[in-house]
C-alpha cells in the first residue's frame, strides 16, 4: 500500500459516513485474551469518539449465556451512550439484526472496527463487510486473540488496499480532522476544558495516550517549517525534546514513512522479561521507524506530522525546500535526516521474501512486538525446540534468554551460526570458546560452522515443523518448531541523500557529515544514517542507541544554535552493552572491534580450574590494536571502568608494549594479571 493510499484511506474517515463496530468484548474472555486490558482501553477511547462526534457504534456478544456480557469498563459506556448491543452465535457481527441497524443509514460505508478475537470474529466480519462494499479500518491496538501468533498472523492477512490496519489514535484524529475542515462549531462539537484537542477527556487517556493525542490531531500542514525532520525513531525524539527544551513554541514538522504505520500496541508498557528488553533496547529500539512515546515537552507545543514515503522525497538545498511526491514541496529554515535504519538480514535468507503461512513460525527481532512473541513462546506448547540464526550479540543474548526460559517447559533452544564459536566475529577464539562452553551449560545447543541458506515448511518429512537448510562441510537440514533471525548489523536508510545529491561515505554507506553533524548549509544528519568524523578513529558510521540518543541531542542543539549559543562538535564516543548474565558475562564496548585485528587481553590472573583443566575468563579488557594504537575496547565483567576507556581510546597514545597497555588500564596489580594475545589475519 503506497503512502498516498494509506493518506487517503485514514483521511476519508468521514465521522457522517463511518460507524463503529465493538467486537464480543465479554467478561469471560478477559484472562484468556493476550493483553486484553488495552483491548479495553481502546474500546473505551473510541466509543467516547464516536459519542462526540455522532459516530453510531454497535455492539456484539458472542453467546452471552456462556461468555457473560460486555465488560463492566464498557457496559456503563454502552448504557450512557445508548449503544445497541446484538447477541450472535455465529462468528462474524453481521446478523440479520446488525446488518438492518446499518442499512438505517446507507450513506456510512467505512466501519472502524476492534474487539476479539481478532483471527476469528474480528476477521469473519471485516470479510463480511468488505463482501457488502464497506471500507474497513482495523484498529491493530483494539485487537487481540487469545495466543499472540494467532493476532500476529491475522493482521497481516487484513491488511490490503481495500482493507487497512490503523491505531485507534490515527482513527479519531482522523475523524476529528474532518471536523475541523468542516467547521464543526457547535457548543456539542468538542469539550474545550480538559480535553486535548478534540479527544474527550471521558475517554480515559494515559498521559502519553494524551500527548500523542496532541501530536496526530488537527494541525495543518503549512508550506514553512522552522524545523523538518524526517524519520520518526530514537534520533528524532532526541532531537525534537532538544529543540522544544531550548525553544518551547518552536513550529516543527515531523515528516514519517508510512511503512512505520500501523505500529501495533503502540502505547502499552512492554512486560518483557529483563534479558529481552534490554536486546530490544540495545539493538532494536533505536530502527524502530515511529516514536513510541513523546517528549514531555511537545505536551506545550504539538508537531505537525506528515506521512510520507521518505524514499520519495527530495531536497532541494540549495532554495532549502523538500520537494513532496505530489510536486508540492515544503520550505524550512533547519532540516534533520533521522531516517531509521533496517537490519542487514542473513546471508541467504532475506526476510521480505518469507511467506505468510510462515510468518507465524519465523520471527524477524525487527519490532517490539517480535520481542514480545519471543517471550511467550516457552508457554506455547507447539514450541517445543527453537531455532536461533545468528552468531552476533543479538543471536546470542536470544539463545540464552530462550534457553533458560525454555526450562520451564522444556523448550530445547540451538543457535545457528557461521563462525566457530559465538561471538567471534567480535572477540578472540579462545574467548568464543569460553562463551561456547557456558552456553552450553544453561541449555544453548549450538550448530557451529554453518551457514543458512533457506528456511522452509518441513513439509511431508516434518508436518507442522520447519526445514532449515544449512551449507558447511556437507549440505544437511535439520528440523525446528520455530525459527527466530536475528542479525545484529544494521543498513542505513539513505534514499533520500541519494535523490538529494549528499555525498555518501563510499566505506560507510553513511551521509557524510562534518563534526558539528552538518551535511551542507542547514541540512543536519544524525543516528545511524550519518558518517561523521571521530577525532580518535577518524569517520565512522555508529548503529547503536547511544549514539541514536547523543547523536540527536547534539543535532537539536546546533539546529538552533546563535550567536549566544554557537554549534558544538560532537565529541561523545559511543558505547553499547551485550547483557548475558545468566552465564555472569557483561561486556561493554567502545571504539571498533573485529576479531581479526591485533587483539591483546588483560586478565585478572584468577582462573577456576574445570573439569577439563581449561580456564574461564571472569573479569578482564580486551585491546583492539592497529599500527600501535588502540582501536577499540571491550569491558568483560568490568563496566566500571567505562568512562576511563572512553578516555583511553580518545587519547590515542602510541602503545609500544604490553607493559604500557596494563598501564592504560588499572584492572589490578600487575602479579595478578595474564595476557592473552592474538596476531592480526
Amino acid at each position: 500500500m503506497t503512502a498516498s493510499n494509506v493518506a487517503r484511506a485514514i483521511g476519508k474517515l468521514q465521522p457522517k459516513t463511518t460507524t463503529f463496530l465493538l467486537c464480543d468484548i465479554q467478561e469471560r474472555f478477559r484472562d484468556v485474551i493476550w493483553h486484553f486490558p488495552q483491548v479495553i482501553r481502546t474500546a473505551k477511547l473510541m466509543t467516547a469518539v464516536g459519542q462526540e462526534l455522532q459516530i453510531p457504534t454497535l455492539a456484539s456478544e458472542q453467546y452471552p449465556k456462556a461468555f457473560g456480557a460486555t465488560v463492566p469498563e464498557l457496559k456503563a459506556a454502552t448504557v450512557d451512550y445508548c449503544i445497541p448491543t446484538f447477541e450472535k452465535k455465529l462468528f462474524s457481527m453481521l446478523t440479520d439484526e446488525l446488518k438492518a441497524q446499518m442499512q438505517c443509514e446507507p450513506e456510512r460505508k467505512t466501519v472502524v472496527l476492534f474487539g476479539i478475537e481478532a483471527h476469528v470474529c474480528v476477521q469473519q466480519t471485516a470479510l463480511d463487510l468488505l463482501e457488502q462494499g464497506y471500507a474497513v479500518h482495523i484498529l491493530v491496538d483494539g485487537v487481540s486473540s487469545q495466543k499472540a501468533h494467532d493476532r500476529a498472523v491475522a493482521l497481516p492477512k487484513q491488511a490490503t488496499t481495500v482493507l487497512t490496519a490503523v491505531t485507534a489514535l490515527s482513527a479519531a484524529a482522523a475523524a476529528v480532522a474532518w471536523c475541523e475542515t468542516e467547521e464543526i462549531n457547535d457548543e456539542r462539537a468538542m469539550p474545550v476544558t480538559g480535553a486535548v484537542e478534540g479527544v474527550p477527556i471521558k475517554a480515559d487517556l494515559t498521559n502519553q495516550e494524551y500527548k500523542l493525542a496532541r501530536q496526530n490531531t488537527t494541525r495543518k500542514v503549512k508550506n514553512h517549517y522552522q524545523y523538518v525532520i524526517m524519520g520518526a525513531g530514537t534520533t528524532a525524539y532526541a532531537a525534537i525534546e532538544t529543540i522544544f527544551n531550548r525553544q518551547p513554541q518552536a513550529d516543527i514538522l515531523l515528516i514519517s514513512n508510512e511503512a512505520a504505520l500501523p505500529q501495533p500496541d503502540v502505547f502499552r508498557h512492554h512486560a518483557l522479561s529483563a534479558p529481552l528488553l534490554h536486546s530490544y533496547n540495545e539493538w532494536r529500539r533505536h530502527t524502530t521507524s515511529k516514536l513510541e512515546s513523546e517528549p514531555d515537552a511537545i505536551s506545550s507545543a504539538p508537531i505537525t506530522l506528515l506521512l510520507n514515503n521518505e524514499k520519495s522525497l527530495q531536497l532541494d538545498v540549495d532554495k532549502q525546500r523538500i520537494l513532496l511526491q505530489d510536486g508540492s514541496y515544503i520550505t524550512y529554515d533547519r532540516c534533520l535526516i533521522a531516517t531509521a535504519g533496517k537490519d542487514r538480514g542473513l546471508w541467504a535468507v532475506d526476510r521480505r521474501k518469507i511467506s505468510y503461512s510462515l510468518r507465524d513460525r519465523i520471527n524477524t527481532c525487527s519490532t517490539i512486538y517480535d520481542f514480545e512473541q519471543l517471550d511467550s513462546l516457552h508457554n506455547i506448547m507447539a514450541n517445543k525446540h527453537v531455532s536461533v540464526v545468528g552468531g552476533g550479540f543479538l543471536g546470542t543474548e536470544l539463545a540464552l534468554a530462550l534457553a533458560v526460559r525454555g526450562r520451564e517447559t522444556g523448550m530445547t533452544v540451538s543457535q545457528i551460526y557461521a563462525e566457530k564459536g559465538p561471538l567471534c566475529r567480535y572477540i578472540p577464539n579462545y574467548l568464543g570458546m569460553h562463551v561456547q562452553r557456558l552456553l552450553h551449560g544453561a541449555g544453548v545447543r549450538y550448530v557451529n560452522e554453518r551457514l543458512v541458506t533457506d528456511v522452509k515448511d518441513g513439509g511431508d518429512d516434518a508436518p507442522g515443523a520447519l526445514r532449515i537448510s544449512l551449507m558447511g562441510w556437507n549440505k544437511e537440514n535439520i528440523y525446528t518448531d520455530y525459527a527466530v533471525l536475528a542479525p545484529t548489523h544494521v543498513e542505513p536508510c539513505v534514499d533520500v541523500a541519494v535523490k538529494s545529491g549528499l555525498e555518501l561515505d563510499a566505506n560507510t554507506n553513511g551521509i557524510a557529515v562534518n563534526q558539528q553533524l552538518e551535511a551542507v548549509g542547514n541540512v543536519f544528519v544524525a543516528g545511524g544514517v550519518a558518517s561523521y568524523y571521530d577525532a580518535a578513529l577518524g569517520r565512522r558510521r555508529v548503529e547503536m542507541f547511544d549514539h541514536s540518543i547523543n547523536s540527536g541531542i547534539l543535532a537539536g542543539k546546533n539546529m538552533t544554535a546563535d550567536e549566544r549559543r554557537p554549534k558544538r562538535r560532537y565529541t561523545h564516543q559511543p558505547m553499547y552493552r551485550s547483557l548475558l548474565k545468566d552465564i555472569d558475562v557483561v561486556c561493554d564496548v567502545v571504539g571498533e572491534i573485529d576479531s581479526k585485528m591485533h587483539t591483546v587481553g588483560i586478565w585478572v590472573n584468577n582462573p577456576v580450574e574445570t573439569e577439563d583443566e581449561t580456564e574461564t575468563y571472569q573479569r578482564g579488557i580486551i585491546y583492539y590494536m592497529r599500527e600501535n594504537r588502540i582501536r577499540g575496547i571491550m569491558l568483560w565483567n568490568a563496566s566500571d571502568y567505562l568512562e576511563r576507556a572512553r578516555e583511553v581510546l580518545n587519547a590515542q597514545t602510541n602503545i609500544a608494549n604490553v607493559a604500557m597497555l596494563k598501564r592504560q588500564i588499572a584492572l589490578a596489580p600487575d602479579a595478578w594479571l595474564r595476557v592473552m594475545e592474538t596476531a592480526a589475519d
